[in-house]
């Protein structure tokens, strides 16, 4: 969001630019700007404008300029002045909303006719509204668009910190290959992912999310091999049978929130209790434990593990001594601002 002062000085630039447009028009048409190459131009004048439909304004410029917005490496969208003219027409015609469904329209039709296949920087503030829902979602794939990785291409990623890989197979060789393209890598999150091995030997990854994982068919169950990770976080429901922990010997905190799906066939020749009793006896060494209180299910098979004589390590927090575990939900991550 645009903040008080950066708003002020987005309505001063408006206002400059469009003294300036309609005063110089003749003459910047054939000074020493004009003569400079089209990439020059949009890579590093009109990309310094606050807002993309003052930089499309600058078409009137010369019939050479009309498109040269289209190249600008940085798209900006704000209806703040969308907004002043709603209330404006509130007051003297009632409601409307033709000045947003403007805005809405402006943006779609501008990234239709957006020619770069890069950009630096996507940026747009917006009042929201579920029938725009549609809109949004494809200004979004518009903006993300689809990272199809091939483990068998190099990566490199140099100033990658924080890294995300959703609904994924996760082959033996396929991270590996990605942190070692990325030397600064901190942070890996695998959301909704599956596999059999989870293998990050890169001294740079601290921590490591899993925000529910699959198994393969054939093997049940999931190793992790991570000697350097500070901080693992499971989370949501788990598709596996084990978790076997090669190597975490550098880990100091871990959380637990997950869940088994109940209708989960693998588990008619292996108690869920076993499973979550494993990871815990696995972690003995770690610091702190944590066990989210939240996770209903989890719950109830610590409960079951001590009634079954299981004894929790002391690493395991709990509140009061009791079973009833508590845990901060917002636990931040280890060495890091982001998840």
């Amino acid at each position: 969001m645009i903040d008080g002062e950066s708003s002020t000085q987005l309505i001063r630039v408006e206002s400059d630019l469009s003294k300036w447009l309609k005063q110089h028009v003749s003459e910047i048409a054939e000074d020493r700007i004009s003569n400079l190459p089209d990439d020059l131009i949009a890579d590093k004048i009109l990309s310094r404008f606050l807002d993309t439909r003052f930089v499309i304004s600058t078409g009137i410029i010369s019939k050479r300029w009309q498109h040269l917005w289209k190249y600008v490496p940085c798209l900006l969208f704000n209806d703040k002045s969308y907004c002043k003219a709603a209330e404006e027409s509130l007051l003297d015609v009632g409601f409307s909303d033709q000045a947003f469904l403007e805005f809405y329209n402006g943006v779609n039709i501008t990234l239709g006719q957006y020619q770069l296949e890069y950009m630096n920087k996507f940026y747009l503030d917006a009042n929201y509204e579920t029938r725009f829902a549609s809109l949004v979602e494809n200004w979004i794939d518009f903006a993300v668009g689809y990272c199809l990785l091939d483990p068998h291409i190099g990566i490199t990623w140099n100033n990658l910190k924080v890294l995300t890989i959703s609904h994924s197979r996760v082959e033996e060789d396929f991270i590996p290959k990605i942190v070692s393209g990325s030397p600064l890598l901190e942070t890996l999150t695998l959301r909704c992912c599956h596999g059999s091995l989870i293998d990050i030997t890169s001294p740079s990854v601290k921590n490591l999310i899993l925000l529910g994982y699959e198994a393969d068919e054939l093997v049940n169950f999931v190793h992790i091999n991570a000697p350097h990770i500070t901080f693992l976080k499971i989370v949501d429901s788990l598709w596996i049978s084990a978790i076997v922990f090669r190597n975490v010997s550098s880990l100091l905190k871990a959380y637990l929130n997950f869940d088994f799906p109940r209708y989960y066939k693998r588990f008619r020749n292996r108690d869920e209790e076993i499973v979550l009793g494993d990871v815990i006896t696995s972690l003995q060494n770690v610091n702190e434990v944590k066990v989210g209180i939240n996770c209903h299910p989890v719950n109830c098979l610590l409960r079951r593990l001590t009634s079954k004589g299981f004894v929790l390590p002391s690493n395991v927090v709990r509140e009061g001594g009791s079973l009833i575990y508590h845990v901060d939900i917002d636990l931040d991550v280890e060495g890091s601002d982001s998840e």
